[in-house]
């Protein structure tokens, strides 16, 4: 993700080729069916309408509960 001074978010880009990278993280209240296209299709349409979203910058651990693998080495990562 792309991030202004402000924290509007500029771009969702992966930025996978940048050695730190920021990373989309949150709670949402959704029905499973929007859920699947939240971050691939519901964020970047919202941008591309000039929408203005907002995230906050954090430093430390992420773990994406997402991904089954990560999800079950959360006791690993994070702290009690």
């Amino acid at each position: 993700m792309e991030v202004a001074d402000d924290g509007r978010i500029l771009s969702l880009q992966s930025g996978t080729a940048r050695p730190v990278r920021l990373a989309n993280g949150g709670a949402y209240l959704m029905e499973p069916l929007a859920l699947s296209a939240f971050e691939d299709d519901i964020l970047p349409s919202l941008l591309d309408q000039a929408r203005r979203l907002y995230g906050v910058e954090k430093s430390g651990p992420f773990i994406d509960i997402g991904i089954p693998e990560d999800h079950h080495r959360t006791a690993e990562v994070l702290p009690e």
